[in-house]
């Protein structure tokens, strides 16, 4: 689904959905103008963002949350490299 973010609306908001996202686009040199100093201020930026939206969502189901993890039969190792490849490939 981020994928399909980031090709829907790369063009109009510069794809930095998330924190990994963006360290790619600093990493690749595709944006002249991302600066690390920039690219920090966004990365804590999408983590507060995000820190928020948890706050939010717990706040509105009573503190009640959900397991996170791989699922059945999938590793936290196999996990971090797809997430890792799937990433700079964008």
């Amino acid at each position: 689904s981020l994928m399909s973010m980031i090709y829907a609306l790369g063009d109009v908001s510069g794809a930095h959905f998330n924190p990994a996202v963006t360290l790619a686009i600093l990493v690749s040199g595709r944006c002249p103008e991302l600066t690390p100093a920039k690219a920090g201020k966004y990365m804590g930026a999408q983590i507060v963002g995000g820190m928020a939206a948890a706050l939010t969502c717990s706040s509105i189901y009573n503190g009640a949350s959900f397991k996170l993890g791989p699922g059945p039969g999938f590793g936290y190792s196999g996990v971090a490299i797809a997430e890792f490849v799937f990433t700079f490939l964008l």
